[in-house]
């Protein structure tokens, strides 16, 4: 996703970004995501479980959420890198985690975040995946299920 931004590792992705992220590229991400964790990660796996405790897509914190979502994905209440579950033994929906703004972000950002990316999922639903769109990003990714996705 940064490098679709023209970003650097460890800078911060704003919500408007994730609102207005291209498309093609976004479902590929959650599509790989999908397919190399057997359906338990990718937003739209988080894009559900936000819904189903009756989170906003609208790209704004929902305070009423913020508890229900972070509890059930295990992102609360300690939300630390190192309570990060890198495996499948992790809870369904818990990864991705970083990508909603970056390392050091507070809680309010990372709820905003999903619910920016459940919006933009939303909009994107009946749009056309042009072929190959993301590869030319995704050579220096670093997650792994990308390299592993890319190289089938």
């Amino acid at each position: 996703m940064l490098q679709v931004l023209r970003r650097t590792y460890g800078e911060k992705i704003r919500l408007d970004e994730f609102l207005n992220f291209p498309c093609s590229d976004l479902r590929t991400i959650d599509r790989l995501w999908m397919k190399y964790s057997d359906g338990q990660f990718g937003f739209s796996v988080q894009k559900r479980i936000y819904e189903s405790i009756d989170g906003k897509l609208d790209g704004k914190f929902d305070s009423d959420a913020r508890g229900n979502f972070g509890k059930r994905v295990r992102w609360f209440p300690a939300m630390r890198y190192e309570t990060l579950s890198f495996n499948l033994t992790a809870p369904e929906g818990h990864l991705p985690f970083q990508v909603f703004c970056g390392f050091g972000a507070s809680f309010w950002e990372l709820i905003a975040g999903v619910s920016s990316i459940g919006a933009r999922l939303e909009k994107c639903a009946g749009f056309v995946d042009p072929a190959g769109s993301i590869k030319a990003h995704a050579e220096q990714c670093p997650i792994a299920w990308v390299d592993k996705a890319l190289s089938k």
